[in-house]
């Protein structure tokens, strides 16, 4: 009996419809939210790749514009070092050519000045080498007989012939050559040893 007053009561049956209306709405507001949910981690994924992306740009750029300038910045100073060296150069080359006379006066003079003369042309000599020295002007290492030619750092200005040495080291220097910062500044002018030729027996001719 209660339960046909229960079926057949409009209040009950309103309260139940209203209920399963409030579920049913619930349950569409939260398929929603959940949506909005995903579809807010969604645009906030593709934003968070969107700046990683910008971010990775910016710091290939800045790197790349910072190794520009690092790299113009030292050609600018290897340009500049290379320019003072070859006016250095250039000077200390026409100092060579002083020190070479200086060089001849004093063996031609050994036997004609007093001793006290020759001491002070040698102290100036000394000075003019320990400048070259300081300004990194090095003599071009040459030990005769066994050093062998290379144009590089010797001009050979004639041959000698030897059976004694090896074919092609250096016999003579007739002038020294000079480095400056591991580059030449002028080559040695040298002798050059050369093997020593055979006489060609002339053929006898029987009469």
């Amino acid at each position: 009996m209660s339960n046909e007053k229960a079926k057949s009561d409009p209040g009950m049956e309103t309260s139940a419809t209203n209920d399963n209306k409030a579920d049913s709405v619930n349950e569409v507001e939260a398929q929603k939210q959940e949506q909005d949910q995903e579809e807010y981690i969604s645009i906030a994924k593709s934003e968070f790749e969107k700046l990683k992306q910008e971010r990775d740009e910016f710091l290939e750029n800045w790197k790349r514009e910072r190794a520009d300038k690092i790299n113009y910045k030292n050609q600018v100073e290897k340009r500049v070092k290379d320019q003072l060296n070859r006016e250095g150069s250039r000077v200390l080359t026409k100092l060579l050519s002083i020190v070479d006379s200086f060089s001849r006066a004093l063996e031609k003079s050994r036997d004609q000045l007093p001793e006290a003369h020759l001491e002070g042309f040698r102290l100036v000599y000394k000075e003019l080498l320990q400048l070259l020295k300081q300004e990194g002007v090095e003599e071009i290492p040459v030990e005769t007989g066994v050093t062998s030619f290379n144009p590089v750092y010797h001009e050979a200005l004639y041959t000698i012939e030897s059976s004694e040495y090896p074919e092609n080291t250096i016999a003579e220097v007739v002038f020294r050559g000079f480095m400056r910062n591991g580059l030449v500044m002028r080559p040695a002018k040298v002798a050059v040893y050369k093997a020593k030729s055979t006489p060609v027996e002339e053929p006898q001719v029987q009469e």
